[in-house]
């Protein structure tokens, strides 16, 4: 076999996509990878070499340090070939040509789209387990990602984040009205990066500040009956983990981005009247959601999934 280095992409999303395109490469290749989340790589112990990426960003660099004992201490041989997946610079041509994320990132990496799926390891199951214990819900548990705002000292990625977001009224609006069939658990990790936006929507249980590790939240998610969320690493943990979810678009991108993974769990789309995937930061896009028809094809989602 070859050796090969992938440099991996820093946020949790690309990881778990990352999956699919590590399965692939090392069919042919001794893989070094390197990521900042080398829990999601866990069932993959012995054939894979992870190496820290280093990041910058706060919250995976904060991961790294906690997840210093499952990195390899194996070097690459010396000028082993790199990828680096860089799927952003060819957007949004790509996702046309390619059909998703997923689909740009292997092309890049000239391999077939393959299989994310993320089992989850018996620790991280007891995990959840006792969480849930101390939570007691008297109901099926639904996993809700709030609206995030980014800070403007990273300029480009707070532009991108704001396009991304959906229209707001209309997310609340579509929350709040299933919320009562659920005991709801609200996941964010807020730094001094991110904020939560303003909202007049409120959780059952709420993990707004990094309580709860990566293991916990895959297993809790793989738990739950249904995921609510905007366009984010959650859009594709719930796809990872077979959990059925309703993802709420605004600007920036459209469903394609997340087809790849559509079947692995049942995926429900609610897009603008107008879906964009113009992939710039400085998008102006209209966010705005066709109110009635969503909520019918939420009720019968929920109806065919739950």
């Amino acid at each position: 076999m070859q050796a090969l280095i992938l440099n991996g992409m820093h946020g949790l999303g690309d990881n778990l996509h990352e999956r699919a395109l590590l399965r692939e490469l090392m069919r042919t290749n001794e893989v070094w990878f390197k990521t900042s989340w080398p829990q999601i790589f866990w069932d993959m112990e012995g054939a894979l070499h992870l190496l820290p990426l280093q990041s910058p960003i706060g919250w995976m660099a904060k991961n790294e340090a906690r997840s210093v004992k499952l990195y390899g201490r194996t070097l690459p041989p010396p000028n082993t070939r790199a990828i680096t997946n860089g799927y952003l610079s060819v957007m949004p041509k790509g996702i046309a040509a390619y059909g998703s994320v997923l689909g740009v990132m292997a092309h890049i990496c000239g391999v077939a789209v393959g299989d994310f799926r993320l089992p989850i390891a018996p620790e991280w199951s007891k995990k959840a387990d006792a969480l849930l214990a101390s939570l007691a819900p008297t109901k099926p548990v639904l996993i809700y990602r709030p609206p995030i705002a980014i800070s403007e000292a990273n300029r480009l990625s707070a532009q991108a984040k704001i396009a991304r977001n959906p229209d707001l009224e209309t997310y609340y609006t579509l929350i709040s009205e299933i919320r009562d069939r659920y005991f709801v658990i609200s996941l964010a990790d807020v730094t001094v990066m991110e904020r939560l936006l303003d909202s007049p929507f409120k959780a059952d249980a709420e993990f707004h500040h990094g309580e709860l590790d990566f293991e916990t939240i895959a297993a809790l998610t793989q738990k739950a009956r249904l995921v609510f969320c905007s366009p984010c690493f959650m859009t594709v943990l719930a796809q990872a983990v077979g959990t059925p979810m309703i993802c709420v678009f605004g600007g920036f991108e459209d469903a394609r981005s997340f087809s790849a993974g559509a079947r692995f769990s049942p995926t429900l789309s609610i897009e603008p009247i107008q879906p964009c995937c113009c992939w710039s930061p400085s998008c102006k896009h209209s966010k705005e959601i066709d109110l009635p028809l969503a909520r019918v094809r939420v009720d019968k989602f929920i109806a065919e999934h739950q």
